[in-house]
């Protein structure tokens, strides 16, 4: 294939794909929706063929018409390409009234009595425009037809009674609609048939049946029960139990938890009987009697077996800390309705209610998950959950509205169905603790660490005559203390105790200084920090005064606050440390004696304030005197800011060009406070002493200039080469 062959078809491909994107791109749009021979003009819609799949409809100018109506689907989107139109077969709908007087009710929603009188309405649909409904077929459960013309109906209904009334079995109800030009073609002689409906017609005779064979303990089911009308029934329902809330019909009536149930037959002959699975398995057998009691006629039998289903559950973690949410997950075949206990060492069996719960139980697709608040589960004896294993039950029997005591409670929720799950709970704890050695006085001093399962933490600081409190929220379980300069400055050299608090299980604080608010929170003022010390063992409702640390002395006041938290009566738990409270230092390393002006002077030394301290070194003229006119521009004074590394260290340069030849002294300040001092002498820059005269060096005679080399044309090869391609290409062009 030659070039330009390739060319071209390469522009048609590409031609063929755009119109194919932008074919694709457009969206039909709809134009309406018609029905199946139905008669012109149709408004909006263009005439033409539409399809939907193997099917297609013709719009023409008598109406649209089937072009292979055994392909045809009804309510299908047909499109031309552009449009879409939804094509329906004629239709009309039926719906039956079973009953007389104020009894009346839906017949085909409900079923029929056999015998009862129904009255039978076929409307045909909107949209099918000059459409009348000239009969009614009912087809019995052979599909045999009995035709009623519309001149036998009364009032426009099929009125169905006494000797014409249907007998029991399940019949098809369905409506032909005469054209009357609404449609086009020859169909059925010119009639069309609408969609059939169900009717279910009941015998007299009593029936009963259930919505499945078998059931989880503790779901539901529906036993429906059918009869002659206004006779009573009693169903005796064996395994189950009868809960009033659930039935929808007036009709039935039963006592709370029991298993029967009372049926007064309404107008319909039917009602529907909703029962609970109780929790014994196996099979059960209903009995329905004639009468309102079990020595009735017995009428119907119905069996369903009762299954226990499984619950599974997990923890989600290896272990929690004592009060943190516990998050556990699993597994249901046996309901929705989830109850949950627990009990392990020195905990009783305890159902978990209420605020036992941080998030309540979620059930979906047979999956449940949920959250239990450790914090806050008590036993009845008062007991809270301690670092240990438990066992954790998730059953479907509420033993709190079953009223099942703590005797019984365990033997009855494990009879039934259940799954069970271990959890471990340890101890919080405090960790990770870092502070530095020293305090400097008037810099910032930190204590940070971990403290698991904690909100807050509490720090108290000790010292000679310093007594200090106060309060941080965990960040990620992570805490930050952090003293201010002007707390350090505050502070005399020395050594300080320091204890950190942790709230532990119950989230409140047992010891705490402050206001006499048993077992609370307390915000410290920083400003002000209460002395006295209040106590109060976990659980307690009344805090009993402990020490103040002021009059007790505050290395007392330190081993007393260590003695209460240590104590067995409270679950707080509490580290220790201390550190030392150091002057501030800043030193000069020596400098030179004279350094030449113009020449950098550079200052250097140590502080013990650690990193990132801002120092001020000041040069200071050392002398005074009369300024002569015209050195107005000659400094006497400069200064330079450096910041300290993390060794303490620090660096800064001085441009001495601007000062005037003469002494100065070099300071270095922190904080407009100044620590050390230098003397440096600026002097003239020295004179320059020009090198002694040597023999000049004998010049070197250049060698004699050679023939220069005729260079070669450059590129001349690849010049060629594109040459002789270009050649190639005319001549195939011409031979084109």
């Amino acid at each position: 294939m030659n070039a330009k062959k390739i060319m071209g078809a390469v522009l048609v491909a590409l031609l063929a794909a755009a119109l194919f994107v932008g074919a694709g791109a457009a969206d039909e749009t709809a134009a309406g929706t018609v029905f199946l021979y139905q008669a012109a003009p149709i408004s909006g819609i263009a005439t033409g063929v539409y399809s939907y799949g193997d099917a297609s409809v013709e719009v023409g100018t008598t109406g649209v018409l089937p072009l292979n109506i055994e392909k045809f689907v009804d309510g299908a989107k047909y499109s031309n390409g552009t449009h879409y139109i939804v094509v329906k077969l004629p239709n009309a709908g039926i719906t039956a009234v079973g009953g007389t007087g104020d009894a009346v009710y839906d017949a085909m929603a409900n079923g029929l009595v056999a015998g009862q009188q129904i009255e039978i309405t076929a409307t045909p649909v909107v949209n099918a425009p000059n459409v009348a409904v000239v009969a009614i077929i009912i087809y019995d459960e052979d599909g045999i037809p009995t035709k009623y013309p519309a001149d036998s109906f009364t009032d426009g209904k099929l009125v169905l009674s006494g000797d014409d009334a249907l007998g029991k079995g399940i019949y098809q109800i369905q409506a032909i609609l005469d054209k009357n030009s609404a449609f086009v073609g020859t169909v059925e002689g010119g009639q069309l048939y609408g969609q059939k409906y169900t009717l279910t017609v009941y015998s007299t005779e009593p029936s009963l049946t259930v919505s499945a064979d078998s059931v989880i303990m503790g779901n539901y089911i529906t036993a429906t029960i059918t009869g002659k009308p206004g006779d009573s029934y009693y169903l005796d329902a064996e395994g189950f139990e009868f809960y009033a809330a659930n039935q929808l019909s007036s009709a039935v009536t039963g006592t709370e938890g029991e298993d029967f149930a009372l049926v007064n037959m309404p107008n319909s002959g039917k009602v529907v009987v909703y029962l609970k699975a109780g929790y014994d398995d196996g099979k059960q057998t209903l009995t329905l009697y004639a009468g309102n009691a079990a020595a009735g006629d017995k009428k119907a039998t119905a069996n369903v077996k009762i299954e226990k289903g499984v619950i599974t559950a997990v923890a989600d973690e290896d272990s929690y800390f004592v009060g943190n949410p516990v998050g556990l997950s699993g597994t249901t075949t046996a309901g929705s309705k989830l109850f949950f206990y627990i009990e392990g060492t020195n905990f009783a069996f305890t159902q978990l209610l209420g605020t036992d719960f941080s998030e309540a139980v979620e059930v979906e697709n047979g999956k449940w998950t949920v959250e239990l608040n450790s914090a806050l589960i008590d036993s009845d004896a008062g007991k809270k959950l301690i670092a240990g294993t438990y066992t954790v039950v998730v059953a479907t029997q509420n033993a709190t509205e079953l009223g099942w005591g703590a005797d019984v409670m365990k033997d009855k929720v494990m009879d039934g169905v259940y799954g069970t799950a271990a959890i471990t709970l340890t101890q919080p704890f405090l960790t990770g603790i870092e502070a530095a050695d020293t305090a400097i006085q008037e810099s910032k001093y930190k204590i940070t660490g971990t403290a698991y399962s904690a909100d807050f933490v509490r720090i108290y600081i000790f010292g000679t005559n310093y007594f200090f409190a106060d309060e941080e929220p965990t960040d990620d379980e992570v805490f930050e203390f952090e003293l201010s300069g002007d707390q350090t400055k505050e502070m005399a050299p020395g050594t300080y105790f320091y204890l950190i608090q942790h709230p532990m299980s119950d989230k409140k604080f047992n010891v705490w200084n402050g206001s006499g608010n048993a077992n609370t929170a307390l915000v410290i003022d920083e400003e002000v920090h209460p002395a006295n010390f209040y106590y109060a063992a976990t659980g307690a409702a009344q805090e009993t005064f402990a020490f103040n640390a002021w009059t007790r002395g505050t290395n007392y006041a330190a081993q007393a606050l260590l003695e209460e938290i240590a104590g067995q009566n409270i679950d707080d738990i509490f580290v220790q440390g201390t550190f030392e409270v150091a002057a501030q230092k800043l030193t000069i390393n020596p400098i030179p004696a004279e350094v030449v002006k113009g020449t950098a002077l550079t200052v250097s030394g140590t502080s013990n304030s650690g990193e990132g301290v801002e120092v001020i070194v000041n040069v200071l003229a050392g002398e005074f005197g009369a300024t002569v006119k015209g050195d107005e521009n000659s400094a006497t004074f400069l200064t330079a800011k450096a910041v300290t590394k993390e060794d303490g260290t620090f660096e800064a340069a001085i441009d001495t060009s601007k000062l005037a030849v003469g002494s100065y002294i070099v300071t270095v300040e922190i904080a407009n406070i100044m620590y050390d001092s230098a003397a440096v002498s600026i002097v003239d820059k020295a004179p320059v002493t020009p090198p002694a005269d040597d023999k000049p060096d004998t010049p070197v005679t250049p060698p004699a200039d050679d023939k220069p080399t005729e260079p070669e044309t450059p590129g001349f090869g690849a010049l060629a080469a594109l040459a002789g391609l270009g050649a190639v290409a005319v001549l195939l062009l011409r031979r084109e």
